[in-house]
């Protein structure tokens, strides 16, 4: 395996260009060796599951004493496809599939018994012409069975769901908190809980704390124009997705059912 040029940079390890078996197309995740256990895990989950919505993973190889995970390479992520869908091939309509898609993947893990915990867009890769994305990264991931995140688990503040704030036990609606935040950052281009367009930085300021402080109220900002621009499928869907209660929050049933995803089916 040769390791190319570096393609992102995470809190847990750098995503390189590679080729693989003498083969382009690969991208390897390399991590230090206190880490690999998120690259276990990672394989592990897509060898369990066998999904066509997760990424292509091939196995475990060293470079310079530092494991890394050899993945099929996307195209981009989809940060990159709303940034610029026709780098893609694609059209900017076609983001609702890529979403419906990510659903199905969420409905794969619930059935394997699993939380997924790093929902975030970064994560969710996307393929060039035909619109298919894979999810990725399942070093967080865990089984439900009274589930607790620990403190050190790694994960994206800003997706994090009320329950895993608090420490209490983690059911797959969690996940669904995660894919709402998701969702309403690809359709409105700011966080969904402040009142601020600004997202935060995590930077320790005044300002920066004031902002998490706020969203952690997890008081829906529906008042943007963006928002109410929105058709009224996908302003219920976001709306029951981000129900700080989990048992008031729709389930992944109730997504896949939803108004908003009624004019798909298995693509």
């Amino acid at each position: 395996m040769f390791l190319g040029d570096l393609l992102d940079c995470g809190h847990e390890g750098e995503v390189y260009d590679a080729v693989y078996m003498g083969c382009q197309g690969y991208c390897a995740k390399k991590v230090p060796e206190n880490k690999k256990y998120t690259l276990e895990m990672s394989q592990y989950i897509y060898n369990l599951v066998n999904s066509e919505f997760f990424i292509p993973c091939y196995g475990i190889l060293y470079n310079d004493g530092d494991p890394c995970l050899v993945m099929k390479r996307a195209a981009g992520t989809l940060v990159d496809f709303i940034e610029n869908p026709s780098y893609f091939g694609l059209h900017y309509e076609d983001l609702d599939i890529l979403l419906y898609q990510t659903a199905l993947a969420l409905k794969q893990l619930k059935d394997h018994n699993l939380y997924w915990g790093d929902l975030k867009l970064q994560n969710i890769l996307v393929d060039s012409f035909v619109p298919r994305a894979y999810i990725c990264d399942f070093g967080s991931a865990k089984f439900l069975n009274n589930c607790v995140v620990e403190e050190g688990d790694v994960f994206t503040e800003l997706y994090k769901a009320p329950e895993v704030v608090k420490g209490a036990i983690v059911t797959p609606q969690a996940d669904l908190f995660s894919f709402g935040v998701m969702i309403y950052i690809a359709k409105v281009m700011a966080p969904p809980f402040t009142v601020s367009d600004d997202f935060p930085q995590y930077d320790g300021s005044e300002e920066d704390c004031q902002l998490r402080e706020e969203a952690c109220m997890y008081k829906l900002n529906t008042e943007r124009d963006k928002f109410k621009f929105l058709d009224c499928d996908c302003q219920e869907l976001l709306i029951n997705c981000l129900k700080v209660d989990p048992r008031e929050r729709w389930t992944i049933e109730d997504v896949l059912n939803s108004r908003f995803f009624s004019c798909f089916k298995y693509q």
